[in-house]
């Protein structure tokens, strides 16, 4: 295999669902008939896995575009532009959009108001969601807007505001920024595998330590969720496993046949337990399928994806291109979707004179009206699609604004491979490097 020209159409086709998975994770429990569908909730409220999965992928991903060797293709100062001029468009229409619903929701909805946040406590939402609304204050309000601007409201384990899914952009700037240190090192490591098991216990440390002090309150549930530092470690792991990857396929080393179902079916299996042990058992195995247990199956997930052949045929290439690209808007763009959405839907549902007359009151009739599941599907291809065009409509061209005009300085050209090495990609026009 030459890892230059190697596509990986598999893990287009795995960003894509992974996007999906996040999408139905945090939309499908506002709906009453979601906790009647056995087997449906389990698997849903594993999503936290999808996440995990995406941190591995984005450094499998970084490592095959941007490491010849032991070295990097481009300067560090180059690669921190290209990364964030992909990031940066995506997180801020994702932060305006929703700022802009709360003010419009707030003219006649006095229980909306840009003070009001929510605690990074997944635990909450299942034993006392009421408990789960933060009150900012004025300075906690300008501290929050300061953090979202700079891309840092990941290091506040506190509170998620407006657009909650937008923590996981903050951490991948994080790992963006650290990527040119890491990567080296890692590549040139005599020992990768006991390095891969190093970050295996780095990530379980943080929720023994819960564990251990029995202490699952929401400071730190919340370090647990999102604190770049304790999710670094499944990032670095998917460095690592790029690279062990890229070391067995040179060597003709790789899964084939029924080694390679087998991995799948017990894949399967795993995930299926951790499924039942993270939604009946105890507030242990949630802390620990969320940091550090499942991380053999992230990197399965991520390894076995990467074997999926290329398909001979262009029109699925493109439309897996297409797909993988329009991930990452989905992790930012679906909230502010579904409130539109399910906005929508309630007023359908109500009497719309009422809404001319007395907009208070047709608020808390809206309020009042369930979800129908039956809309879900909509719901599903509407997100796929907004985001398919937005990433390629606006992101797309963004971009390369930033790249021709503010940031024209930082990018450099791709540095010549070393004699014998795979020829260098340009990163910018890699389907694999769209994140």
């Amino acid at each position: 295999m030459q890892a230059g020209k190697e596509k990986f159409i598999g893990l287009e086709w795995l960003r894509f669902f992974l996007g999906v998975y996040l999408v139905m994770y945090h939309t499908l429990p506002f709906y009453e008939s979601y906790t009647r569908l056995d087997g449906l909730v389990e698997v849903n409220e594993l999503g936290f896995f999808a996440t995990s999965c995406f941190f591995a992928l984005s450094g499998f991903l970084l490592a095959h575009v941007y490491l010849d060797g032991n070295r990097l293709r481009e300067r560090p100062t180059s690669i921190m532009a290209k990364r964030f001029a992909n990031l940066y468009p995506i997180h801020l229409v994702g932060l305006a959009s929703c700022i802009a619903l709360v003010l419009i929701t707030g003219t006649f909805d006095s229980h909306t108001d840009l003070h009001l946040a929510y605690r990074a406590d997944d635990l909450l939402k299942r034993t006392a969601p009421e408990q789960l609304e933060y009150h900012l204050s004025d300075l906690e309000l300008a501290l929050n807007a300061l953090l979202q601007l700079t891309l840092l409201h990941a290091w506040n384990p506190v509170f998620l505001a407006y657009n909650g899914p937008l923590w996981s952009i903050s951490t991948l700037f994080f790992f963006y920024l650290v990527f040119p240190y890491f990567a080296p090192r890692l590549a040139a490591a005599r020992h990768k595998v006991w390095l891969l098991l190093l970050t295996w216990i780095a990530c379980l440390i943080p929720p023994v330590v819960v564990i251990l002090n029995g202490d699952y309150g929401s400071t730190w549930i919340g370090l647990l969720h999102h604190f770049p530092l304790f999710r670094l470690p499944v990032f670095l792991a998917g460095i690592l496993a790029y690279l062990l990857f890229r070391e067995y396929e040179m060597a003709g080393s790789g899964l084939h046949g029924p080694i390679k179902l087998l991995a799948v079916v017990a894949l399967g299996v795993g995930l299926s337990i951790a499924a039942e042990l993270n939604w009946h058992g105890g507030n242990h195995w949630y802390v620990l399928l969320h940091n550090g247990l499942m991380l053999p199956m992230v990197l399965a997930t991520v390894g076995l994806c990467a074997m999926i052949p290329s398909p001979a045929n262009e029109r699925h290439r493109r439309w897996a291109r297409r797909l993988g690209g329009a991930s990452l808007p989905m992790f930012a763009l679906h909230t502010p979707i579904f409130i539109v959405f399910r906005r929508l839907e309630m007023l359908l549902n109500i009497d719309f004179q009422l809404c001319l007359n007395n907009a208070v009151a047709c608020v808390a009739q809206a309020k009042a009206q369930p979800l129908f599941l039956g809309y879900y599907p909509f719901l599903l291809l509407f997100t796929i699609a907004f985001c398919v065009v937005f990433q390629e409509q606006f992101v797309s061209r963004a971009r390369q604004w930033l790249l021709d005009g503010p940031l024209r300085r930082a990018v450099v050209p791709v540095t010549p491979p070393r004699p014998g090495a795979a020829p260098a990609r340009a990163p910018e026009r890699d389907a694999c490097a769209t994140r």
